[in-house]
């Protein structure tokens, strides 16, 4: 006798129109999960989102995000100078040194952008109101 069980599994068909909404014409997207920690401020016992100075992020090789709460466009630097100033969107440091070929990068007004470290391990901001938080995450960069 052979016995007929309902599969529990569903074609790719069935997957993508549950992942598609028609209405907007776009994939849905679940994010779920971040765990956003402040930066620590160096030397201190005190943590802060504000990375206009120039911040160490603890480690390299972090996910971060940040918040642009702005209505204007706003720039970070990644770098390994810890004596580095900000950067507008796009410009590039051309001088010999610790921060040569930092850049910087825009992050629209009023929206979130994700990014990771990299090799690079301090950030500034070209405002306040770009929002730094770092991603809580197991995953690090090892040299």
């Amino acid at each position: 006798m052979k016995r007929n069980a309902e599969s529990q599994a569903l074609d790719q068909g069935t997957i993508a129109n549950q992942a598609y909404n028609q209405a907007a014409g776009v994939h849905k997207v679940a994010q779920a999960g971040l765990k956003l920690k402040p930066l620590t401020i160096t030397g201190t016992p005190t943590f802060s989102t504000d990375a206009s100075t120039i911040r160490k992020l603890g480690a390299k090789g972090v996910t971060l995000a940040l918040y642009n709460n702005a209505g204007a466009v706003a720039s970070f630097r990644l770098t390994n100078d810890p004596a580095a100033a900000s950067l507008a969107a796009g410009v590039v440091q051309d001088a010999a040194g610790p921060g040569q070929g930092d850049v910087g990068v825009p992050v629209p007004a009023n929206s979130w952008f994700y990014t990771n470290s990299f090799d690079k391990d301090h950030i500034i901001t070209s405002a306040a109101t770009l929002l730094v938080f770092l991603v809580e995450d197991d995953t690090k960069i090892t040299e």
